[in-house]
């Protein structure tokens, strides 16, 4: 509902800002991220240890394809570990890999994760209002 008096632009997300706040935790709110395929064109050679760096980066193997003396990987994994990503493929592979993304979905981050950045919001000027309570 509208009311020329009454209503405002800061009104509603206030009032949008506190029902978050308040059903949050009666609703089991979960953070999600966004994840990405990934696609990785590299020589043959150089298959395993490709392989372990996109799983130190929280990656899942879908297919591997080999033909002759190239190698494709597919993968997907969440999109904040991929950043500088090409660094580790370049170092991986003498300069010789590529590799592509496309959004995938978005899925719930880890419990861990999750409880990281919720105290990270906290501690920050983010989780307070204007008076210095939290939210």
């Amino acid at each position: 509902m509208f009311h020329e008096v009454d209503s405002s632009d800061l009104a509603f997300r206030m009032a949008a800002k506190g029902a978050f706040i308040s059903n949050w935790d009666k609703l089991g709110g979960q953070i999600t991220e966004p994840y990405m395929n990934i696609e990785v064109d590299l020589p043959g050679e150089f298959e395993n240890s490709v392989q372990q760096t996109l799983v130190d980066r929280m990656c899942q193997i879908e297919d591997v394809e080999r033909d002759n003396k190239k190698c494709v990987i597919k993968a997907y994994g969440p999109l904040d570990q991929m950043f500088g990503y090409i660094t580790s493929l370049r170092s991986a592979t003498q300069g010789k890999g590529e590799f592509t993304m496309e959004y995938r979905d978005h899925q719930n981050v880890l419990g861990w994760k999750q409880d990281e950045l919720i105290e990270k919001y906290k501690s920050s000027n983010m989780g307070r209002s204007r008076d210095g309570n939290s939210l």
